[in-house]
This record gives structure tokens, sequence and C-alpha cells, in this order.
């Protein structure tokens, strides 16, 4: 399965709730595999951030409910606080495990909030094997 297919099927139902991510994805000039941004998927309209190379990672943690994922964010975060809450999950979990209703605190991103809940938005089976994307949003207690 090629790259492009992989993402088409994980992204299906973010696409069909949504509509459809734009062809370009935002990089940054070191990669995320080096301690730079994660790379992102976007449709600058809604407002809407996915990340879109995490899931491949060997060194990325199941998650708790048992599936390799990307985190999004819709309407809560500018692109440069979306960037820096999902490049900082993003490395969190190549370290820990994170799930449905995890709350993670993100005070040292460059955003204007300090936690962040994650909410299983969909799962899938590619290949035999579990991914999912969890939607990310401000937690206020």
């Amino acid at each position: 399965m090629s790259h492009q297919q992989y993402y088409a099927a994980l992204f299906a139902r973010l696409e069909e709730e949504f509509g459809k991510l734009e062809p370009e994805t935002i990089t940054g000039v070191s990669g995320f595999s080096v301690g730079g941004p994660v790379s992102l998927c976007q449709q600058r309209r809604s407002g809407l951030f996915v990340t879109c190379e995490l899931s491949v990672y060997d060194e990325q943690k199941v998650s708790s409910e048992g599936i390799k994922f990307e985190p999004f964010s819709k309407d809560d975060f500018d692109e440069r606080e979306a960037r820096s809450i999902l490049t900082g999950l993003g490395a969190l979990s190549m370290e820990a495990q994170l799930g449905n209703n995890h709350t993670v605190d993100v005070s040292i991103a460059e955003a204007g909030v300090n936690v962040v809940k994650l909410e299983l938005f969909s799962n899938t089976k590619i290949e035999g094997r579990a991914y999912g994307l969890y939607r990310v949003r401000p937690h206020r207690s």
C-alpha cells in the first residue's frame, strides 16, 4: 500500500465529516524525526489541522485503545498553535501511551491553552492493523 493510499484510508472519515483536505502538506525545514515540527495536512477554510506522519513511525506507542494514530484539531487553534501542540503530542506519543479522554499539559507549547484533551474520533483497520484519529481540544476544568 502506498503512503497516499494509507492516508486516504486513515483520513476517510475525517474528510467525510469535514470535507477534503488540501493536497499540500505543511512541513518544516528540519523533519520531525530529527527534532523539527510534525508535518501537517490542513483545511484552511475550516481551521482543521491533522498530523500526517506519526502513525507510520515504529517508535509511536499504541494508544490505550490499541491503535497507532494521528492527532488533529479543528477550529480550536490557529496554525502556529496547532503546529506547536500537535508536534508536542507527537513527541509524547513516542514515549508514553496516550488515549481517549486523556488530558495533557501543553503549557510549554506556544499556545493560549495549558491543557488539552484527546477524544477518539475514528478507528479503522488498514492491512489488518488498527489505526485511528484523536481530536485534540482545549480542556477547561
